[in-house]
């Protein structure tokens, strides 16, 4: 029987298709763990293995992701695991060792005689060999580690090359260190006869020696590759992930966002959390969210404190006008979000990293770089804490780029000089764009570039956020730098304006900038607080 088998489009962080070229296989349900594959039961191959979405949420998308709980499989050659060339590969496996592990047996290999690696053991050692005996010549290499028969493991192989065959290898056991090679690794360069699982697919090189058949007598659970040197982060959930079931069970009604609104004034108003957050990463992001009151604005966060049981985290909230100003703000709407630092997911995958950083009012740009990389620009809030400078201050940001780049940020006021000896905290929160439902809450966070100018235009461009009877929380950012003129993102339902002061001069026009716009939409009632729920993927978090 032939099933077609409908996937995502993902990719690598080299940005390569995960689809490996196949023809049409039986599915194959492993082991009811709710992953695919394809499998040829004729041919006693595998073609096509992919890690899930909810996988690839927190994890860049592998070239080759299986689990099987058997051995003795292949894949057919791939431009993506072995017929291209490879300055850098990370290769993991958890597997279970059997009776014998003195005789010959291959784990792993994909390529032969002349470029190739292996995961080999014998003589009750797990060797990881890698080699490429021409074009750049760096020979053959090897880590190697002593093992115990009828034991689970793990383990993953490093290999950061270079062309200059300077570059270096790893051999991990259990997440732990246990062999390195810190020069002599280059490219790695193409290289055929097909890829084994439990088997030698053709030919392959174990001790640097020529080894066929040794099928491994133990089970191999998972296997995965990645044309990539995973970063700190993405390699402990990697062996968290190994040593676990794949997929881990979210925590059920995990919050990772809380969020509301409060009527607000230029008097000090506490705010109390539900949620009990870390006092040392709690942060908060506010909108001023109404526009009762002409003068320029922007809500001011004090105080912020976690205590060990209920009520829960706190914080002070005031409305702070520009200096020149008399300091009296009439009543309006602010909307709040209290979350923590790190980064997580929420429940249908939208990425999310949270920081903090700690500058001087120097007047130039500071850089932020994310911990992660995202695949397309996200969009970016930025909150200050606290400051030693009690005036008013705003949060400019740029540039807000793809991948690790991050953003560029600096704190400006309107009508004085800040002190460059001052310093304040900035928090800041990146957001994959996109729309979603998470816990009965529609949410869309897009960037819209050059929309927002000194005159009051929709969000959105006529999308409508709060139909059928529901309303929308909306927390905002002026996202670009093109007018130099100090500015406060001002809101009234669902449009938008950047607010230039006065102290200097009477003129109020402002040239375009871009939104950075999240959108909460439900049904509320303003005496209440919400909650998003997600899942932590920060490997430093309880």
């Amino acid at each position: 029987m032939t099933t077609t088998l409908t996937r995502n489009s993902l990719t690598t962080n080299t940005g390569m298709s995960s689809v490996l070229p196949r023809d049409e296989h039986d599915l194959l349900n492993i082991k009811n763990s709710g992953l695919e594959g394809i499998f040829d039961t004729d041919s006693d191959r595998f073609d096509f293995l992919t890690a899930p979405t909810a996988v690839a949420a927190k994890l860049p998308q592998p070239v080759l992701f299986l689990i099987d709980g058997v051995n003795a499989h292949s894949v057919p050659d791939s431009q993506e695991i072995n017929t291209g060339t490879y300055l850098q590969k990370t290769h993991a496996m958890e597997l279970k060792t059997g009776d014998d592990i003195e005789s010959t047996q291959v784990m792993y290999e994909q390529g032969g005689i002349t470029r190739g690696l292996s995961i080999s053991i014998e003589n009750g050692v797990m060797t990881a060999g890698f080699w490429n005996k021409a074009e750049g010549n760096w020979g053959y290499k090897e880590l190697s580690v002593e093992i115990e028969a009828n034991k689970e493991y793990t383990t993953t192989l490093v290999l950061d090359g270079n062309d200059a065959n300077t570059g270096s290898a790893q051999l991990y056991l259990n997440g732990e260190l246990v062999d390195d090679i810190q020069t002599g690794v280059g490219r790695l360069y193409a290289h055929g006869d097909d890829i084994g699982v439990g088997r030698v697919a053709q030919t392959t090189l174990v001790n640097n020696e020529r080894a066929t058949g040794s099928k491994f007598k133990g089970e191999i659970e998972k296997v995965v590759q990645y044309n990539d040197v995973l970063d700190e982060g993405h390699f402990s959930y990697l062996q968290s992930t190994l040593a676990e079931d794949w997929l881990k069970p979210e925590p059920e009604g995990k919050t990772v966002i809380e969020f509301g609104s409060i009527e607000l004034s230029h008097n000090s108003t506490a705010v109390n959390l539900t949620t009990n957050f870390r006092e040392e990463d709690l942060v908060i992001f506010t909108t001023l969210a109404s526009f009762n009151g002409s003068h320029m604005a922007t809500p001011k966060i004090q105080n912020v404190e976690n205590y060990e049981n209920f009520p829960g985290s706190s914080f002070d909230i005031i409305l702070q006008e520009a200096d020149y100003l008399d300091g009296y703000h009439v009543t309006e709407q602010v909307n709040y979000m209290a979350t923590y630092t790190g980064n997580f997911t929420l429940d249908d995958g939208t990425k999310v990293e949270v920081g903090t950083t700690t500058v001087d009012f120097a007047d130039y740009m500071h850089g932020i770089t994310f911990n992660t990389p995202f695949s397309e620009r996200p969009i970016v809030l930025t909150q200050i804490q606290s400051s030693t400078d009690d005036g008013f201050k705003i949060v400019r940001q740029e540039s807000v780029k793809t991948g690790k780049d991050g953003f560029d940020f600096k704190i400006e006021s309107e009508g004085r000089e800040l002190d460059p000896n001052d310093t304040a905290e900035v928090a800041w929160i990146a957001i994959e764009q996109g729309s979603g439902v998470n816990n009965g809450y529609n949410f869309t966070a897009e960037s819209y570039g050059k929309s927002l100018t000194h005159e009051w235009s929709q969000i959105g461009d006529g999308f409508e956020f709060g139909d059928n009877g529901l309303s929308t929380k909306f927390f905002g950012a002026v996202s670009s730098y093109n007018g130099t003129d100090p500015v406060a993102l001002r809101l009234d339902e669902d449009r938008a304006m950047a607010q230039e002061g006065q102290a200097t001069d009477e003129e109020v026009i402002h040239t375009r900038e871009d939104l950075d716009v999240l959108a909460l939409t439900g049904d509320y009632d303003n005496n209440d607080t919400y909650v998003l729920t997600g899942m932590d993927t920060s490997p430093y978090w309880g």
